[in-house]
């Protein structure tokens, strides 16, 4: 990313990773991981054999990603497959780019654009049913899991956590009044002091509001405060990232 920033062509270019983009890097580890069942480290996580029928054909072999020494973990499996799926990738993008393959998105049309992002926000936040009602949920695979992971959702809810599913609801309806105030705010003008340059000194003028609120940078803070104050891990058992390591 700071290259890009530096050398990129497009200002508009998002260059950060986004949840489209992680739900389909888990789906090729998944994938890769189902397609080894004989993987030592990642055993008992990744068992379920009903979508090897559509990995036989894999480019990743992760017998070739674990090192010699056979010491490698399950989490470290998992970076190696990430890398490798993204060099992969980079190197497919920079072949087009080569081509001028970018002419083809003029043939995309309004209807399939729009259902493709309306499809990957019901799987966005499909994936994310454990994590709100803080369920022991692990995402099927293979064909109609949304919806399998839809019904197992509904099976497990009475075990739902109270106070996972409250902090879920907070924080989304704090994202949502926050993208309200956004857009509130972008019609808002503000007075700025303003330097003149033939000799008046310093003077006032009102700008429209172009710096918007960061509202998730703002929800993490606000929600990692809370969490270490009032103890939600230990009191409560909600969810944490826990310890995140350097590097």
């Amino acid at each position: 990313p700071i290259i890009y920033a530096v050398f990129g062509t497009s200002r508009h270019v998002s260059v950060g990773t986004f949840a489209v983009v992680q739900l389909m890097i888990a789906n090729a580890i998944e994938r890769v991981l189902t397609a080894q069942p004989d993987l030592a480290v990642c055993s008992g996580k990744y068992n379920d054999t009903s979508n090897t029928s559509n990995t036989s054909g894999s480019m990743l072999d992760v017998n070739d990603l674990v090192p010699a020494g056979g010491n490698a973990t399950c989490g470290e499996v998992k970076v190696d497959i990430a890398i490798t799926l993204a060099f992969m990738s980079g190197v497919i993008m920079a072949f087009f780019g080569l081509l001028q393959f970018g002419f083809i998105s003029i043939f995309l049309s309004e209807p399939l654009v729009s259902g493709y992002t309306t499809g990957a926000a019901v799987h966005v936040f499909t994936s994310q049913l454990r994590h709100i009602f803080g369920l022991e949920l692990r995402n099927p695979t293979g064909l109609f899991r949304v919806p399998r992971t839809w019904i197992k959702a509904f099976q497990l809810f009475p075990e739902t956590n109270v106070a996972t599913l409250i902090v879920s609801i907070i924080t989304i309806a704090l994202l949502i009044l926050m993208k309200v105030a956004n857009k509130w705010l972008q019609k808002k003008t503000v007075p700025v002091p303003v330097y003149s340059r033939r000799g008046r000194g310093w003077k006032v003028k009102r700008v429209k509001w172009s710096i918007p609120l960061p509202s998730q940078l703002i929800v993490v803070i606000l929600a990692t405060g809370i969490s270490y104050g009032a103890h939600l891990y230990t009191k409560f058992q909600v969810d944490v990232v826990g310890d995140i390591p350097q590097g």
